[in-house]
């Protein structure tokens, strides 16, 4: 389809090269956009092809057979995961390209490829080491965990967790807190 082109279109009207209408002014000597053949036939045809594409007979009655048509199932498909085109995205497509478990102890992975992942774990005795299994495993590889101590917010006890030895399945968490007894830790974890 074109956009307007006769002589008392407005230039430029939506940015370089993109005319537009306008209304007539009387009292300025302003005449209203003239519309042509090309333009009309251009915008049915846009119009009625998209209905027809859904089966649906063009009426003079039903003003509502292009929603009609726009909201039947399959004429915005879900594209596959790794569609790259300019195709109309659905929700569902958003929800594939960034599926996730949000859950206490979760993940979400980002159409790139980076995988976040969460969690609390189990009480580590005083200069003990745990080993934490991520919810998930990444595929390739952990590229960093970070972990805090879980205390209540009036303890006033020091409390010191490490961690290390990083896999796509799991990691090592320590207490380093020397008379702290147990402790658990919340964690962050990030790769892909």
């Amino acid at each position: 389809m074109k956009r307007i082109d006769t002589l008392t279109a407005v230039p430029d009207l939506f940015g370089s090269g993109k005319p537009g209408f306008r209304d007539g002014d009387l009292a300025a000597a302003l005449a209203a956009t003239n519309l042509n053949a090309l333009f009309c036939n251009g915008l049915q045809e846009e119009i009625i092809r998209v209905i027809e594409a859904a089966g649906l007979t063009p009426s003079g009655t039903n003003l509502a057979q292009l929603l009609a048509a726009l909201s039947l199932p399959g004429v915005f498909a879900t594209p596959g995961n790794s569609d790259n085109s300019t195709r109309a995205a659905t929700t569902a497509f958003v929800r594939n390209t960034s599926p996730a478990s949000l859950a206490a102890g979760g993940w979400q992975k980002l159409p790139s490829g980076l995988l976040f992942q969460w969690g609390t774990t189990g009480g580590v005795g005083n200069g003990s080491i745990s080993t934490v299994t991520f919810p998930i495993a990444f595929p390739t590889a952990c590229a960093a965990v970070v972990a805090s101590p879980v205390a209540g917010v009036a303890n006033t006890n020091a409390y010191s967790v490490g961690v290390g030895n990083f896999t796509a399945a799991d990691f090592k968490l320590s207490n380093n807190s020397g008379t702290s007894g147990n402790v658990a830790a919340s964690y962050i974890a990030l790769g892909y």
